[in-house]
């Protein structure tokens, strides 16, 4: 959570975005107590619902990276973040309207787009190799 790569970070500035890609595959098979520490009680909760590990994984990658990039965008601690819903069902960062964020997860990687207005990504998995011939 406290890479220096994270920790020297600065808000976006006016018309740019900044966007993070990770792999969940550092979170498979680990020590998940430390992501879930930084988690609120819904968050907890939410995970402590999902069955199957890849989706367990991934959500835990999708919030660690959302609340350490945020958090170190916004000089704070992950844990001290707090979010509503918003229009749609799209979370917001409570308190900070001037900062906002999108996220994405497709085939074991997760990505975060932060910027000074609303922003959407979305990325996905090549599933099968496509061939263009003409």
């Amino acid at each position: 959570m406290n890479s220096p790569e994270i920790n020297k970070l600065s808000a976006p500035s006016a018309s740019s975005c900044q966007i993070w890609l990770l792999e969940q595959s550092g979170v498979e098979g680990g020590d998940w107590q430390p992501l879930l520490a930084v988690c609120d009680a819904g968050e907890r909760e939410r995970f402590r619902r999902l069955q199957v590990e890849r989706a367990r994984c991934q959500f835990l990658a999708a919030r660690g990276l959302l609340r350490g990039v945020l958090a170190a965008l916004l000089q704070t601690e992950p844990q001290a973040l707090g979010f509503v819903v918003a229009d749609r069902g799209k979370p917001e960062l409570r308190g900070h309207s001037s900062l906002h964020f999108n996220l994405s997860h497709s085939g074991g990687q997760v990505a975060l787009v932060v910027a000074d207005r609303p922003v959407g990504l979305d990325i996905e998995y090549a599933w099968r190799e496509r061939r263009i011939d003409k």
